[in-house]
């Protein structure tokens, strides 16, 4: 926290407050596998990737959000490997969407048969 406060005070360059985010969201992670998830973790190093310096998470149980430190000409980049991600995210969405269709359809068809085979033993037992 002192370093970061130094930082900024100080006027150094901001490109270390950026190491330090990254540092901090690096030991965080470490402390346990719930902290982050895949698609948080690919997010974050495909952003890194793209110039972003450092970043931090916040928030918890799917209503967080992300900042992140960038440079300013790697802004543009960033901005577009972040909408690029976004789109994949939605069809990803979309693609669990169907599947969850899909399972759904086949639990009432499962339903159905065990309410027909039910009636066939009901109808059985009284002859």
């Amino acid at each position: 926290m002192k370093e970061s406060i130094s930082i900024l005070e100080y006027e150094q360059p901001l490109g270390l407050f950026g190491q330090l985010l990254n540092e901090a969201w690096q030991l965080k992670r470490s402390l346990s596998p719930s902290i982050s998830s895949n698609y948080i973790d690919s997010l974050y190093e495909s952003i890194i990737n793209a110039g972003a310096i450092g970043g931090k998470i916040t928030g918890a149980g799917g209503g967080g959000f992300m900042f992140f430190y960038v440079p300013k000409e790697k802004q543009e980049k960033v901005k577009k490997t972040m909408v690029r991600r976004k789109s994949v995210k939605k069809r990803l969405k979309k693609k669990k969407k169907i599947k969850k269709i899909k399972k759904k359809k086949e639990r009432k068809k499962k339903e159905k048969k065990n309410i027909k085979k039910k009636k066939k033993k009901k109808t059985k037992k009284k002859n």
